[in-house]
């Protein structure tokens, strides 16, 4: 088996080289063969807008919830996705986007997920909930975006105290 790993440095991932050469050596270990790219961002969204990566793997880091997180790397939904794409998974997530509950949204969910898992477009190494605090004596306010991107932004939102 070969697999492509991009090791790439982000901002919310600053030492994302390192960690994907870790994963790296750890399929070697159990006999894949491993291939480290690395690539600048006009290449990488390039080449991810025509669907050109297959059999790769890259790091990615985000604050929303897994239907958001869906539609962002999984879909061609503007802004385009980032990660792996399956036009059925588009037709199901315009499904899911016109329901406005959640036990009608529910089925279209797991079916989506279902596809996702059987077809291997994440693997989850690790969750870590946003958590946003302020000291009040600095900070007046912050109108929080609901995303983050696993990176901090919106510092425009920050009103200050005093």
């Amino acid at each position: 088996m070969k697999l492509n790993v991009l090791a790439q440095r982000l901002t919310y991932i600053p030492n994302g080289p390192d960690v994907a050469e870790a994963m790296a050596d750890q399929w070697r270990k159990v006999g894949i063969e491993v291939t480290l790219l690395t690539m600048d961002d006009a290449q990488e969204t390039a080449q991810s807008r025509a669907h050109r990566f297959d059999n790769h793997v890259r790091l990615q880091s985000y604050s929303f919830d897994t239907g958001r997180a869906i539609q962002v790397w999984n879909t061609n939904t503007v802004p385009p996705g980032g990660g792996y794409f399956d036009p059925d998974i588009l037709a199901l997530w315009k499904r899911v986007s016109v329901e406005l509950t959640p036990e009608r949204q529910a089925p279209l969910l797991k079916e989506i997920g279902e596809r996702g898992y059987t077809q291997f477009w994440n693997i989850p190494l690790w969750w870590v909930p946003l958590e946003l605090m302020v000291n009040p004596t600095v900070v007046k306010d912050f109108a929080f975006p609901g995303v983050l991107n696993g990176g901090w932004s919106h510092f425009e939102n920050i009103r200050a105290a005093g």
